[in-house]
């Protein structure tokens, strides 16, 4: 398994690579706190595209009043 990290908004997304060509993501928040994993995925884009939506969610969620 190979791991690299990548931010996104003050997130840190580690994606991680199975030897079979599976990925997933794990999302820490910005004080490093594990907050969700994704399912795993085929392919390196369908993984951190998922992983950047639901940041994404998570930001609109604390703009919201």
């Amino acid at each position: 398994m190979t791991t690299s990290k990548h931010s996104y908004h003050g997130y840190q997304l580690e994606l991680h690579h199975e030897g079979d060509d599976r990925y997933q993501v794990v999302i820490f928040d910005p004080n490093g706190k594990q907050i969700a994993t994704t399912v795993m995925h085929l392919e390196r884009q369908g993984a951190l595209s998922e992983a950047t939506r639901y940041v994404d969610h998570r930001l609109e969620q604390r703009r919201a009043p």
